[in-house]
Protein backbone atom coordinates (compact mmCIF):
# COMPACT_ATOMS: atom_id res chain seq x y z
CA UNK A 1 0.00 0.00 0.00
CA UNK A 2 0.90 3.60 -0.47
CA UNK A 3 1.86 6.36 1.81
CA UNK A 4 3.81 8.65 -0.97
CA UNK A 5 2.23 10.53 -3.95
CA UNK A 6 5.24 9.91 -5.73
CA UNK A 7 5.54 6.17 -5.55
CA UNK A 8 1.33 6.56 -5.86
CA UNK A 9 1.45 8.36 -9.38
CA UNK A 10 4.67 6.17 -10.23
CA UNK A 11 2.75 2.95 -9.82
CA UNK A 12 -0.39 3.98 -11.99
CA UNK A 13 1.75 5.47 -14.61
CA UNK A 14 3.20 1.83 -15.00
CA UNK A 15 0.46 -0.22 -14.95
CA UNK A 16 -0.28 -2.05 -18.67
CA UNK A 17 -2.37 0.09 -20.92
CA UNK A 18 -4.06 -2.47 -23.09
CA UNK A 19 -6.61 -3.23 -25.54
CA UNK A 20 -9.93 -3.90 -24.17
CA UNK A 21 -12.09 -6.76 -25.95
CA UNK A 22 -15.03 -6.36 -23.88
CA UNK A 23 -15.96 -4.10 -20.69
CA UNK A 24 -16.93 -7.42 -17.94
CA UNK A 25 -14.04 -7.00 -16.46
CA UNK A 26 -14.54 -3.31 -15.21
CA UNK A 27 -18.27 -4.09 -14.45
CA UNK A 28 -16.78 -6.70 -12.42
CA UNK A 29 -14.25 -4.06 -11.05
CA UNK A 30 -17.02 -1.37 -10.32
CA UNK A 31 -19.25 -4.02 -8.49
CA UNK A 32 -16.15 -4.84 -6.33
CA UNK A 33 -16.10 -1.16 -5.83
CA UNK A 34 -20.06 -1.14 -4.36
CA UNK A 35 -21.70 0.26 -7.83
CA UNK A 36 -20.91 3.81 -6.40
CA UNK A 37 -21.39 5.26 -9.41
CA UNK A 38 -25.06 4.67 -8.60
CA UNK A 39 -24.57 7.67 -5.92
CA UNK A 40 -24.63 10.76 -8.36
CA UNK A 41 -25.85 11.56 -11.99
CA UNK A 42 -23.77 11.13 -14.42
CA UNK A 43 -22.50 13.12 -17.69
CA UNK A 44 -20.80 11.36 -21.10
CA UNK A 45 -18.83 13.11 -22.69
CA UNK A 46 -16.82 11.48 -26.12
CA UNK A 47 -15.83 12.53 -29.41
CA UNK A 48 -12.26 13.96 -31.13
CA UNK A 49 -11.76 16.81 -29.97
CA UNK A 50 -13.11 19.35 -27.46
CA UNK A 51 -14.26 16.82 -24.94
CA UNK A 52 -12.27 18.96 -22.19
CA UNK A 53 -13.72 22.27 -23.16
CA UNK A 54 -17.22 20.84 -22.60
CA UNK A 55 -16.59 19.37 -19.65
CA UNK A 56 -14.74 22.16 -18.03
CA UNK A 57 -18.26 24.21 -19.35
CA UNK A 58 -20.60 21.84 -17.98
CA UNK A 59 -18.78 21.50 -14.51
CA UNK A 60 -18.79 25.61 -14.36
CA UNK A 61 -22.38 25.74 -15.05
CA UNK A 62 -23.34 23.00 -12.50
CA UNK A 63 -21.11 24.77 -10.01
CA UNK A 64 -22.73 28.16 -10.40
CA UNK A 65 -26.44 26.52 -10.12
CA UNK A 66 -24.73 25.35 -6.92
CA UNK A 67 -24.07 21.50 -7.41
CA UNK A 68 -21.19 19.41 -6.34
CA UNK A 69 -19.43 18.52 -9.43
CA UNK A 70 -16.63 15.89 -9.95
CA UNK A 71 -15.07 15.67 -13.59
CA UNK A 72 -12.66 13.17 -14.99
CA UNK A 73 -10.62 14.18 -17.55
CA UNK A 74 -7.60 12.84 -19.45
CA UNK A 75 -4.73 14.15 -20.25
CA UNK A 76 -3.28 16.35 -18.06
CA UNK A 77 -1.04 19.42 -19.00
CA UNK A 78 -0.63 20.77 -15.04
CA UNK A 79 0.33 18.07 -12.86
CA UNK A 80 -1.25 14.19 -12.49
CA UNK A 81 -4.02 15.37 -10.21
CA UNK A 82 -5.31 17.12 -12.92
CA UNK A 83 -6.89 14.21 -14.21
CA UNK A 84 -9.57 14.16 -11.50
CA UNK A 85 -11.24 17.02 -10.45
CA UNK A 86 -13.79 18.21 -7.60
CA UNK A 87 -15.64 21.42 -8.21
CA UNK A 88 -12.68 24.29 -8.65
CA UNK A 89 -9.69 21.77 -7.00
CA UNK A 90 -7.72 18.97 -8.49
CA UNK A 91 -7.56 15.63 -6.06
CA UNK A 92 -5.29 16.51 -3.49
CA UNK A 93 -2.31 14.22 -2.87
CA UNK A 94 -3.90 12.63 0.64
CA UNK A 95 -7.00 11.63 -1.19
CA UNK A 96 -5.13 10.36 -4.51
CA UNK A 97 -3.11 8.12 -1.41
CA UNK A 98 -6.33 7.00 -0.16
CA UNK A 99 -8.36 6.42 -3.10
CA UNK A 100 -5.37 4.72 -4.96
CA UNK A 101 -5.18 2.03 -1.63
CA UNK A 102 -8.76 1.77 -1.63
CA UNK A 103 -8.84 0.25 -5.52
CA UNK A 104 -5.39 -1.51 -4.88
CA UNK A 105 -6.97 -4.92 -4.00
CA UNK A 106 -9.04 -4.70 -6.76
CA UNK A 107 -6.05 -4.26 -8.86
CA UNK A 108 -4.58 -7.24 -7.91
CA UNK A 109 -7.54 -9.73 -8.17
CA UNK A 110 -8.57 -8.45 -11.45
CA UNK A 111 -5.24 -6.68 -12.95
CA UNK A 112 -6.97 -4.08 -14.43
CA UNK A 113 -5.52 -1.80 -17.03
CA UNK A 114 -4.23 1.69 -16.75
CA UNK A 115 -7.34 3.46 -17.54
CA UNK A 116 -9.73 0.69 -15.29
CA UNK A 117 -7.86 1.77 -12.31
CA UNK A 118 -7.83 5.62 -13.15
CA UNK A 119 -11.49 5.37 -13.64
CA UNK A 120 -12.22 3.84 -10.34
CA UNK A 121 -10.05 5.83 -8.54
CA UNK A 122 -12.05 8.68 -9.45
CA UNK A 123 -15.23 6.96 -8.64
CA UNK A 124 -14.64 5.83 -5.51
CA UNK A 125 -13.16 9.75 -4.78
CA UNK A 126 -16.42 11.30 -5.96
CA UNK A 127 -18.40 9.10 -4.26
CA UNK A 128 -16.49 10.15 -0.94
CA UNK A 129 -16.95 13.95 -1.56
CA UNK A 130 -20.87 13.16 -2.11
CA UNK A 131 -21.02 14.99 -5.72
CA UNK A 132 -24.18 15.78 -7.37
CA UNK A 133 -22.92 15.51 -11.00
CA UNK A 134 -20.25 13.53 -12.61
CA UNK A 135 -18.65 14.52 -15.88
CA UNK A 136 -16.64 11.22 -17.27
CA UNK A 137 -14.35 12.09 -20.35
CA UNK A 138 -13.90 9.12 -22.90
CA UNK A 139 -10.29 8.34 -23.12
CA UNK A 140 -10.61 7.16 -27.02
CA UNK A 141 -13.52 6.25 -28.88
CA UNK A 142 -16.21 4.95 -26.90
CA UNK A 143 -17.36 1.54 -27.06
CA UNK A 144 -14.89 -0.29 -25.48
CA UNK A 145 -13.34 2.96 -23.34
CA UNK A 146 -13.21 1.85 -20.06
CA UNK A 147 -16.08 4.67 -19.06
CA UNK A 148 -18.17 3.11 -21.17
CA UNK A 149 -19.04 0.40 -18.16
CA UNK A 150 -21.53 2.63 -16.39
CA UNK A 151 -24.97 3.97 -17.14
CA UNK A 152 -25.39 7.50 -17.86
CA UNK A 153 -27.98 10.17 -17.61
CA UNK A 154 -26.48 11.84 -21.03
CA UNK A 155 -24.46 11.10 -23.57
CA UNK A 156 -22.55 13.67 -25.41
CA UNK A 157 -20.37 13.44 -28.39
CA UNK A 158 -18.44 17.06 -29.56
CA UNK A 159 -17.03 16.02 -32.91
CA UNK A 160 -15.22 13.39 -35.22
CA UNK A 161 -12.18 13.46 -36.75
CA UNK A 162 -9.19 11.61 -38.00
CA UNK A 163 -7.24 10.60 -34.74
CA UNK A 164 -6.19 7.61 -33.26
CA UNK A 165 -6.94 5.45 -36.48
CA UNK A 166 -4.72 2.78 -35.13
CA UNK A 167 -7.43 1.66 -32.87
CA UNK A 168 -10.35 3.03 -33.73
CA UNK A 169 -10.52 2.54 -37.94
CA UNK A 170 -9.52 4.88 -40.98
CA UNK A 171 -12.97 6.09 -41.67
CA UNK A 172 -14.67 8.78 -40.40
CA UNK A 173 -17.16 6.30 -40.85
CA UNK A 174 -15.79 3.63 -38.93
CA UNK A 175 -14.51 6.02 -35.45
CA UNK A 176 -18.09 7.37 -35.57
CA UNK A 177 -19.38 3.91 -35.17
CA UNK A 178 -16.60 3.37 -32.12
CA UNK A 179 -17.68 6.99 -30.54
CA UNK A 180 -21.88 6.23 -30.95
CA UNK A 181 -20.87 2.83 -28.67
CA UNK A 182 -21.06 5.07 -25.61
CA UNK A 183 -24.47 5.39 -26.58
CA UNK A 184 -27.11 2.72 -24.47
CA UNK A 185 -30.57 1.75 -25.07
CA UNK A 186 -33.01 4.59 -24.08
CA UNK A 187 -30.22 7.09 -23.73
CA UNK A 188 -30.51 10.88 -24.35
CA UNK A 189 -27.52 11.92 -26.93
CA UNK A 190 -26.63 15.90 -27.94
CA UNK A 191 -24.12 16.05 -30.95
CA UNK A 192 -22.29 18.85 -32.62
CA UNK A 193 -20.92 16.04 -35.25
CA UNK A 194 -20.98 17.42 -38.70
CA UNK A 195 -23.95 17.43 -40.50
CA UNK A 196 -22.50 14.39 -42.99
CA UNK A 197 -23.16 12.18 -40.44
CA UNK A 198 -26.08 12.55 -39.32
CA UNK A 199 -27.83 10.09 -40.80
CA UNK A 200 -25.53 7.48 -39.52
CA UNK A 201 -26.31 8.62 -36.02
CA UNK A 202 -29.46 9.12 -36.64
CA UNK A 203 -29.67 4.98 -37.65
CA UNK A 204 -27.56 3.96 -34.32
CA UNK A 205 -29.89 6.15 -31.53
CA UNK A 206 -32.78 4.77 -33.39
CA UNK A 207 -31.39 1.18 -32.87
CA UNK A 208 -31.36 1.86 -29.23
CA UNK A 209 -34.59 3.09 -28.93
CA UNK A 210 -32.69 6.41 -28.07
CA UNK A 211 -33.07 10.14 -29.00
CA UNK A 212 -30.49 12.14 -30.18
CA UNK A 213 -30.16 15.92 -30.32
CA UNK A 214 -27.94 17.82 -33.03
CA UNK A 215 -26.14 21.56 -32.99
CA UNK A 216 -25.76 22.61 -36.44
CA UNK A 217 -23.62 24.96 -37.76
CA UNK A 218 -26.51 27.54 -38.59
CA UNK A 219 -28.00 27.44 -34.76
CA UNK A 220 -24.84 29.41 -33.97
CA UNK A 221 -23.89 33.00 -34.95
CA UNK A 222 -19.68 34.08 -33.74
CA UNK A 223 -19.18 37.81 -33.93
CA UNK A 224 -15.90 38.89 -35.00
CA UNK A 225 -13.94 39.96 -32.42
CA UNK A 226 -10.69 37.86 -30.54
CA UNK A 227 -12.06 36.52 -27.37
CA UNK A 228 -15.04 33.94 -28.75
CA UNK A 229 -18.48 36.02 -28.77
CA UNK A 230 -21.47 33.90 -29.99
CA UNK A 231 -25.48 34.07 -29.97
CA UNK A 232 -27.04 30.39 -29.21
CA UNK A 233 -31.24 29.94 -29.32
CA UNK A 234 -31.14 33.93 -29.02
CA UNK A 235 -28.91 34.66 -26.24
CA UNK A 236 -25.24 35.74 -26.75
CA UNK A 237 -22.39 34.48 -24.67
CA UNK A 238 -19.03 35.93 -24.39
CA UNK A 239 -16.27 33.51 -23.22
CA UNK A 240 -12.19 33.92 -21.88
CA UNK A 241 -11.18 31.10 -23.77
CA UNK A 242 -10.24 31.78 -27.44
CA UNK A 243 -11.14 29.90 -30.50
CA UNK A 244 -14.46 29.98 -33.02
CA UNK A 245 -14.28 26.19 -31.71
CA UNK A 246 -15.12 26.77 -28.80
CA UNK A 247 -19.03 28.42 -29.35
CA UNK A 248 -19.58 24.63 -30.02
CA UNK A 249 -17.94 22.96 -27.29
CA UNK A 250 -19.94 25.79 -24.92
CA UNK A 251 -23.23 25.57 -26.90
CA UNK A 252 -23.49 21.85 -26.28
CA UNK A 253 -22.58 22.56 -22.79
CA UNK A 254 -25.78 25.02 -22.95
CA UNK A 255 -28.11 22.03 -24.53
CA UNK A 256 -26.74 19.82 -21.97
CA UNK A 257 -27.63 21.72 -19.09
CA UNK A 258 -30.62 22.92 -19.99
CA UNK A 259 -31.75 19.37 -20.73
CA UNK A 260 -30.97 18.22 -16.78
CA UNK A 261 -31.95 21.53 -15.19
CA UNK A 262 -34.97 23.16 -17.83
CA UNK A 263 -35.52 25.47 -15.43
CA UNK A 264 -32.00 27.06 -15.27
CA UNK A 265 -30.93 30.55 -15.48
CA UNK A 266 -29.38 32.07 -18.31
CA UNK A 267 -27.74 34.26 -16.13
CA UNK A 268 -26.19 31.29 -14.02
CA UNK A 269 -24.76 30.42 -17.90
CA UNK A 270 -23.42 33.55 -18.75
CA UNK A 271 -21.45 34.00 -15.84
CA UNK A 272 -20.00 30.19 -15.97
CA UNK A 273 -19.18 30.43 -19.17
CA UNK A 274 -17.19 33.40 -19.10
CA UNK A 275 -15.42 32.48 -16.33
CA UNK A 276 -14.03 28.85 -17.88
CA UNK A 277 -10.16 28.15 -18.31
CA UNK A 278 -8.76 25.41 -19.59
CA UNK A 279 -4.69 24.90 -19.38
CA UNK A 280 -3.29 24.54 -22.64
CA UNK A 281 -5.88 24.45 -24.93
CA UNK A 282 -5.76 28.52 -26.69
CA UNK A 283 -4.38 30.17 -23.51
CA UNK A 284 -2.51 33.53 -23.39
CA UNK A 285 0.26 33.18 -21.16
CA UNK A 286 2.28 36.23 -22.45
CA UNK A 287 0.90 39.32 -23.39
CA UNK A 288 3.91 41.27 -25.19
CA UNK A 289 4.86 39.54 -27.17
CA UNK A 290 1.13 37.54 -27.67
CA UNK A 291 2.39 34.01 -26.41
CA UNK A 292 -0.37 31.43 -26.92
CA UNK A 293 -0.60 27.85 -25.99
CA UNK A 294 -2.25 25.11 -27.62
CA UNK A 295 -2.56 21.64 -27.40
CA UNK A 296 -3.87 21.01 -30.99
CA UNK A 297 -1.95 17.46 -31.69
CA UNK A 298 -4.09 16.16 -34.26
CA UNK A 299 -5.85 17.22 -38.08
CA UNK A 300 -9.01 18.68 -36.38
CA UNK A 301 -6.98 20.23 -33.60
CA UNK A 302 -4.79 22.44 -35.86
CA UNK A 303 -7.54 23.28 -38.90
CA UNK A 304 -9.11 24.42 -35.47
CA UNK A 305 -6.29 26.63 -34.42
CA UNK A 306 -5.82 27.83 -37.63
CA UNK A 307 -9.27 29.07 -38.16
CA UNK A 308 -8.67 30.90 -34.65
CA UNK A 309 -5.35 32.50 -36.48
CA UNK A 310 -6.95 33.78 -39.53
CA UNK A 311 -10.14 34.78 -37.59
CA UNK A 312 -8.11 36.43 -34.52
CA UNK A 313 -4.64 37.37 -35.98
CA UNK A 314 -4.96 38.18 -39.26
CA UNK A 315 -2.08 40.55 -41.28
CA UNK A 316 -0.25 39.92 -37.89
CA UNK A 317 3.05 38.02 -37.84
CA UNK A 318 2.63 34.76 -36.69
CA UNK A 319 5.03 32.47 -35.46
CA UNK A 320 4.78 29.06 -34.47
CA UNK A 321 6.79 26.71 -32.42
CA UNK A 322 6.13 23.32 -33.12
CA UNK A 323 6.44 19.69 -32.07
CA UNK A 324 4.37 16.54 -32.49
CA UNK A 325 4.08 12.96 -31.72
CA UNK A 326 5.76 10.49 -34.78
CA UNK A 327 2.20 8.57 -34.99
CA UNK A 328 0.45 11.46 -36.39
CA UNK A 329 -0.15 12.79 -39.35
CA UNK A 330 2.43 15.43 -38.66
CA UNK A 331 3.22 16.31 -42.75
CA UNK A 332 -0.44 17.24 -43.07
CA UNK A 333 -0.43 19.56 -39.79
CA UNK A 334 2.61 21.13 -40.83
CA UNK A 335 0.81 22.04 -44.37
CA UNK A 336 -2.32 23.30 -42.74
CA UNK A 337 -0.20 25.99 -39.96
CA UNK A 338 2.04 27.05 -43.64
CA UNK A 339 -1.32 28.82 -44.27
CA UNK A 340 -1.01 31.31 -41.61
CA UNK A 341 2.65 31.07 -40.15
CA UNK A 342 5.04 33.50 -41.37
CA UNK A 343 8.05 31.52 -39.39
CA UNK A 344 7.93 27.94 -38.09
CA UNK A 345 10.53 26.66 -35.51
CA UNK A 346 10.63 22.92 -34.95
CA UNK A 347 11.82 20.77 -31.91
CA UNK A 348 11.19 17.84 -30.06
CA UNK A 349 10.87 16.92 -26.35
CA UNK A 350 12.49 13.70 -24.75
CA UNK A 351 9.71 11.22 -24.85
CA UNK A 352 9.30 7.71 -26.96
CA UNK A 353 6.65 9.02 -29.18
CA UNK A 354 7.94 12.27 -30.30
CA UNK A 355 9.02 13.36 -34.07
CA UNK A 356 12.59 14.21 -34.89
CA UNK A 357 13.02 17.88 -35.09
CA UNK A 358 14.72 17.25 -38.45
CA UNK A 359 11.71 15.08 -39.68
CA UNK A 360 9.68 18.09 -38.74
CA UNK A 361 11.92 20.62 -40.19
CA UNK A 362 11.99 18.78 -43.82
CA UNK A 363 8.90 18.39 -44.26
CA UNK A 364 8.38 22.25 -43.74
CA UNK A 365 8.01 24.27 -47.66
CA UNK A 366 8.48 27.61 -45.32
CA UNK A 367 11.40 29.93 -46.32
CA UNK A 368 11.55 31.14 -42.68
CA UNK A 369 12.12 27.93 -40.38
CA UNK A 370 14.30 27.21 -37.82
CA UNK A 371 15.39 23.98 -36.03
CA UNK A 372 16.28 24.04 -31.96
CA UNK A 373 16.03 20.60 -30.64
CA UNK A 374 16.00 21.63 -27.02
CA UNK A 375 12.42 22.53 -26.59
CA UNK A 376 12.71 25.66 -23.72
CA UNK A 377 15.41 27.29 -25.87
CA UNK A 378 13.05 27.25 -29.05
CA UNK A 379 10.96 28.78 -26.47
CA UNK A 380 13.34 31.45 -24.99
CA UNK A 381 15.23 31.91 -28.32
CA UNK A 382 11.84 32.73 -30.13
CA UNK A 383 10.30 35.23 -28.00
CA UNK A 384 13.84 36.80 -27.33
CA UNK A 385 13.74 37.62 -31.12
CA UNK A 386 9.86 38.46 -31.37
CA UNK A 387 8.68 42.28 -31.59
CA UNK A 388 6.04 43.16 -29.34
CA UNK A 389 3.44 42.96 -32.05
CA UNK A 390 4.50 39.14 -33.24
CA UNK A 391 2.07 36.15 -31.88
CA UNK A 392 3.80 33.30 -31.00
CA UNK A 393 1.72 30.27 -31.04
CA UNK A 394 2.99 26.90 -28.80
CA UNK A 395 1.55 23.53 -30.17
CA UNK A 396 1.54 20.04 -31.78
CA UNK A 397 0.69 18.26 -28.46
CA UNK A 398 -0.01 18.36 -25.36
CA UNK A 399 3.08 16.69 -23.58
CA UNK A 400 4.59 19.15 -25.56
CA UNK A 401 2.58 21.96 -23.83
CA UNK A 402 2.92 20.12 -20.45
CA UNK A 403 6.30 20.55 -20.78
CA UNK A 404 6.69 24.19 -21.62
CA UNK A 405 3.86 25.68 -19.58
CA UNK A 406 5.55 25.79 -16.41
CA UNK A 407 7.93 28.09 -18.11
CA UNK A 408 5.26 31.35 -17.73
CA UNK A 409 4.39 30.79 -14.28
Amino acid sequence: MFSNVLDCISFINNIKVERRTSLDRMKEALEKLGNLENNFKKIHVGGTNGKGSTSMFIKNILIECGYNVGCFVSPYVVKFNERIQFNDSYISDEDLIIHTNKVYPIYEELHVSFFEFLSLVAISYFASKNVNYVIMEVGMGGLLDATNAINYDLSLITNIGLDHMEHLGNSLEEIAISKLGIVKENNHLITTVDESLHDLFKSYCDAKNAHVSFINKDDILIYPCEMCSFEFEEVTYDLFMLGNHQAFNASLAIKACKYLLPDIKKKRIKKALERTIWPGRLERVNITPRVILDGAHNILGITALNETIKHAYKNRNVKIIFCAMKDKETQKMIEILEETASYMVFTQIDYYRSSEALDLYNACKLEKKDLIVDPKEAVRKTIREALDDDIIIITGSLYFISLIRPMFR
